[in-house]
């Protein structure tokens, strides 16, 4: 199955002729030009694995959604990693989580990025604002060689039990190119006015410039 990054759902079977989206770049350590395809494969693990979907057709951002049933999903407790089966609850599988527990979430799918690629794990508006699920490393990178199960890091920010749902969406993924480049050894050179680290500029509003400093 492929997914366009625009957000079509495309088969094997149903694939079209007419050429995909695509975009040119540098093959890394090559020099030589590289086709970058606007297409992911979609590999799901499990025959019910909901293919990440946008809210709205101006959505940036590609829902995620927690694969529970008949899984586990690795937990750190106070520094120590076990493995936590997902209980039924009702209709469907629940993993709970205590206050202060990690947890990598799996979501039931493998995904190959197109090259020059990467996947940014982000958290939802809504669940951050209604929940105490933090994740953990946001936003979290995917890389395009990243050949496993798609899994995303979570956090029980709260004070009680955390319970995660079978389906739930958990997080959002945003898709984004990026560039390589080759590090040199030299000197860096102070380039505008700014002068020293951190909170160099302030936490103030920005003055106005004067008439004789406003830019021509």
């Amino acid at each position: 199955m492929f997914i366009n990054v625009h957000g079509t759902v495309k088969s094997p079977a149903g694939r079209r002729s007419r050429s995909r989206p695509r975009a040119k770049g540098l093959a890394q350590g090559t020099g030589k030009q590289a086709i970058f395809h606007n297409v992911i494969i979609f590999e799901p693990l499990h025959p019910d694995t909901p293919v990440p979907h946008r809210g709205t057709s101006a959505s940036a951002g590609y829902d995620l959604s927690a694969y529970l049933t008949g899984r586990t999903a690795r937990v750190w407790k106070d520094g120590v990693m076990s493995e936590r089966a997902a209980v039924r609850s009702g209709q469907a599988f629940v993993l709970e989580l205590a206050p202060g527990d990690k947890a990598l979430v799996p979501l039931g799918f493998k995904a190959q990025l197109p090259a020059g690629v990467e996947a940014q794990v982000r958290p939802r508006s809504g669940t951050s604002l209604k929940t105490d699920l933090v994740i953990a490393n946001a936003p979290g990178t995917i890389d395009p060689d990243y050949a496993d199960e798609w899994c995303v890091p979570v956090k029980n920010g709260g004070t009680t039990t955390l319970v995660i749902t079978h389906g739930e969406r958990i997080a959002q993924v945003i898709f984004a190119r990026f560039e390589v480049h080759d590090f040199d050894t030299g000197t860096v050179q102070q380039t505008t006015d700014r002068s020293g680290g951190f909170g160099s500029t302030g936490t103030g509003p920005k003055p106005m410039p004067t008439e004789a400093h406003k830019p021509n």
